[in-house]
Order: structure tokens, then sequence, then C-alpha cells
């Protein structure tokens, strides 16, 4: 709605105090020449800045800036491709301090027509300060960020994926996945090669691509024998490694290792991509789990 827009350009210019505490706004009718708009729309983005206290009315002087608006809880919005355990805690850290930010979590489901949906309807209404993003999508990083410069880039924070042709405007926050999982991979040799064949089971759901490349490169350099699956495809067989990068397909190898009677670690290895949902359900109920392996 217009009222919100002008709202928002207001509050913009509080926060960054080129309205500062103390300063009177133009009148109703000033606004209203001055951005085109009916004084019925500046009322209601007065009313709407009233409420929310960024604003109040000082009797003959009309609309004055407050002087606590910086009390304000900043309105946040996550956005990622699912419920994982990282983006639940980051969730939660954000939720535990409400003095500060009032976070809300949508979910795009790895697709980028969603996470475009997502972002126009904030375009349009105005709803946050900041929005938190996990970009990993079923698209090219071309269409990424095409999608992305919706956004006024000082309000965006991309989290855990590298995009260089972003605005530089925007925060990024980004492992170095390549290089990082190369090294867990090498931590982890002697565990491979126990095992006949190492199996990499590729999710449903959205995973790097770069995690096949360098899956191959360390299983090649090593000398193992290695395959890829798809995740409906699994079958277990005595002797190899899998390499798991979701929760279903854990649940699933699981139950597997449970019918056949094989002992995990032992007839068959695990080596998880992330961090399970599972943990404490696994090392609950599957006492063959050494201390090392738990960790």
């Amino acid at each position: 709605p217009k009222y919100k827009q002008l709202a928002n350009i207001i509050i913009t210019n509080i926060t960054k105090e080129v309205l500062k505490q103390g300063n009177k706004l133009p009148s109703i009718n000033e606004m209203s020449i001055d951005f085109l708009v009916s004084r019925d729309t500046v009322g209601k983005a007065y009313q709407f800045l009233l409420d929310e206290g960024y604003i109040y009315v000082e009797n003959r002087k009309g609309y004055i800036v407050s002087e606590n608006y910086h009390d304000i809880p900043t309105k946040v919005c996550m956005i990622a491709g699912q419920l994982s355990e990282k983006v639940l805690h980051l969730h939660k850290i954000l939720m535990a301090n409400k003095k500060f930010v009032s976070p809300q979590l949508q979910l795009h489901h790895y697709s980028i027509k969603k996470l475009e949906k997502i972002l126009l309807n904030n375009v349009k209404n105005g709803c946050f300060e900041y929005l938190v993003i996990f970009p990993h999508l079923k698209a090219s990083d071309k269409e990424l960020i095409d999608v992305l410069n919706i956004i006024p880039p000082e309000k965006l924070i991309i989290l855990d994926k590298a995009l260089p042709h972003l605005s530089d405007s925007c925060s990024m926050i980004h492992r170095r996945y390549v290089e990082d999982l190369d090294k867990f991979y090498e931590a982890c040799r002697y565990q491979f090669e126990r095992f006949e064949q190492a199996h990499l089971i590729l999710p449903n759901e959205y995973f790097p691509a770069e995690g096949i490349k360098v899956f191959k490169q360390f299983c090649e350099r090593q000398n193992i024998n290695y395959k890829l699956i798809d995740e409906p495809e699994i079958v277990i067989r005595k002797g190899n490694i899998y390499v798991v990068m979701s929760d279903y397909s854990l649940v699933k190898l699981i139950k597997s290792v449970s019918e056949l009677g094989y002992k995990l670690d032992k007839d068959i290895g695990i080596v998880l991509l992330y961090e399970p949902t599972y943990t404490n359900l696994l090392s609950a109920n599957f006492s063959s789990f050494s201390d090392d392996n738990e960790k």
C-alpha cells in the first residue's frame, strides 16, 4: 500500500539519522504535495509511524521524531530452503534477542520462483528492514543474483554462499566450501580405507554441486572405489561406506542396518556431511557408536 511505502521512506530516513530525534516532520498537507499522494495516504502513514513508536504528536507542533525509536525491534526475515538444524539454531538465537530483532522465518524450498515471490512481497509491503537469506537454490548464480537485486543491497545479509557478482553494499558471510570439504575428507581418510567402496548419496533436495566434484577427486586421489547413488535408490551392502547429506538418507540407512543385523562402523560405515537432527536418537539407540564416531 502507498501509505506503507511512504512510512518506510520515513523510517529509513530516521534509522539513517537523516531525520534525527526531536525533528519535526512536514505537515500532512506539505507531505501530500511533496510526494504527490492524497492527504488520506499521508495520514495513514503517520498513524502507522505513531503505532510503531517512530514518531509522536506534540500539541501545536505536529509530528515529532521519537527519542526512543532505537528501542523498536528491528524487523528481520530469515529465508531458507528448509528447516535444517543450522537454520533453526540461528533463528533461535535471533528469537532470544527480541529486544533488538523481531524475526520471522520463511522457506523457499530451493525454488527460485518462491524466493522471488517472497522478495517481491517484501518490496510491496515493506515488511522487513533486513532479510537474512540462505541462497541455496536449484538455479544458476546469475538467476539468483537477478532475483536478489529486487531488494536494496543494504537490506540483504547473505549466508553460507559466496556470490562475488552481487553488490558490495550487501553483507555476505560464507565458508570456503570446497576447501573445507576436502580437508574433512582427508581428516577421515582412514575410515574410507577400511571399506571396499564409498557411496555418495545424492538427496532429492538441493545440495551444492561442488560436493560431487570434491568427493570424486578425493576418491580418485586415494584410489578408493566410489559410486554416486540417488536417494531413492539406496541399497545397503556389507563392506560399503556411505556419505550422507540428508536426514532422509540417514534414517533409511540406519533402518536398513538394524533390519539386516549389520554392525555400524564394522559391516558398513556412515559419514555425515551435515549436523543431523537425529544425533541424540542415534547415540541413544546404537551402542556400537564409539565416542569418537559420535563426535
